[in-house]
């Protein structure tokens, strides 16, 4: 056994092979039912605090704090820049417990010293809570047992993995959910999400395929760092977005590719029509509870007549039966893919295991986005070898 192998052996044990930053860790945000406590930050990430935190696990916050507040409350909370909260609040402010919620650890170190400064003491970043890195399967026993019931498969997916930062990646993402203890994950800059530049993919964007289009993010990215493709193809079934991107296909076509065609659909691993969740707040996707009905397809059927380089797909936990569903193409074309992996605790594993059991031929790597589990990405290209854009 290797020592890679000893690593991943160590994992699945429950062994911490690799150390946590976290100082105070929290198990859960059920450690604050009970308490007063403040929410810091307004912005993007605000929203999975108030799907995940308040809804959820049912905590509220007393203040929201943000640098500027654009209104006088937020969700039925008053807001207060953290300077007018310390000088005005009757609360010891160093009792308080504060919850950043903030993209990247980087701008929270900064933050952190910023509140320090104004005499709060007890300051937490809302990456450190695992709720935040699981959001469809949280439960500890439920994930304990999904890990337990796919060992095999992450042995197995591990053993595929060409590169020691993939390795790395997959390892902590997995102690993550063995330990329920967030860690940072090595990260990529954001603008290379399946456009990267240490991957030498073979086949490249000039087909593109985009499962998950959501308002054309892809499009514009494809812009930005390739130039121009012959077509791309965008699957987005949320009838709200679709408008939206229609409206960027429209700008981009011509300029970035010949074609470019948008379907209000998801992709499965079945024609048909399939229960749909777009009001929970967590990601529009395909499920038995939903609360409406969507057209899905497989791309083997939407894709027949079309040529195929390159695939990506962010479907919210759907990705393995939609590669499903593209078996005849991956069998074929052999397009390169870029598939999301973050959705539940075993779909790192699942879905290398998908794709080689369709094709045996493909070489696994794994890229991260974020810093923390979200947007974790394993690619597969046939023929691939490392890159290093100096020297090509």
């Amino acid at each position: 056994m290797n020592e890679h192998q000893k690593r991943l052996t160590k994992i699945l044990a429950g062994e911490a092979v690799f150390e946590s930053r976290i100082k105070d860790h929290r198990c859960n945000f059920l450690d604050f039912q009970s308490k007063p406590f403040a929410l810091y930050g307004l912005g993007e990430c605000s929203h999975w605090f108030h799907e995940i935190g308040m809804k959820r696990n049912g905590i509220m916050p007393i203040i929201a704090l943000d640098q500027n507040p654009v209104y006088d409350n937020w969700r039925g909370i008053r807001t207060s820049t953290p300077a007018d909260f310390a000088s005005n609040s009757d609360l010891i402010i160093s009792n308080l417990d504060v919850i950043v919620s903030i993209g990247n650890r980087a701008t929270f170190d900064v933050i952190k010293e910023y509140l320090l400064g104004l005499g709060f003491e007890k300051i937490h970043f809302l990456h450190d809570f695992y709720e935040f890195h699981s959001f469809f399967v949280w439960k500890a026993k439920e994930v304990d047992d999904r890990i337990a019931m796919n060992i095999n498969n992450f042995r197995r997916s591990y053993s595929l993995l060409s590169d020691d930062l993939s390795k790395e990646i997959f390892c902590r993402l997995l102690q993550v959910h063995v330990r329920k203890i967030p860690l940072d994950i090595p990260a990529s800059a954001r603008n290379q999400q399946y456009f990267p530049d240490d991957i030498f993919l073979t086949k490249g964007h000039d087909n593109y395929v985009c499962c998950g289009a959501y308002d054309g993010e892809n499009i514009r990215m494809l812009a930005s760092r390739v130039g121009r493709a012959t077509s791309i193809i965008c699957f987005e079934p949320e009838e709200k977005i679709f408008p939206k991107l229609q409206s960027c296909a429209k700008k981009h076509i011509g300029a970035t590719a010949q074609e470019i065609i948008c379907l209000n659909r998801a992709v499965y691993d079945k024609d048909g029509i399939v229960s749909f969740c777009s009001n929970s707040g967590l990601g529009s996707r395909i499920d038995a509870n939903g609360d409406r009905k969507v057209e899905c397809s497989k791309l083997d059927t939407a894709l027949q007549n079309h040529d195929v380089s390159f695939i990506s797909m962010d479907i919210e936990g759907a990705e393995v039966p939609a590669i499903n569903g593209a078996k005849k193409i991956i069998e074929k074309l052999k397009p390169d893919l870029g598939v999301c992996v973050y959705h539940y605790p075993e779909q790192v594993a699942d879905v290398i295991c998908a794709i080689d059991e369709i094709d045996q031929e493909y070489s696994f790597f794994i890229r991260n986005y974020t810093g923390y589990l979200t947007e974790t990405v394993v690619y597969a290209t046939q023929n691939s070898v490392d890159f290093d854009p100096n020297t090509s």
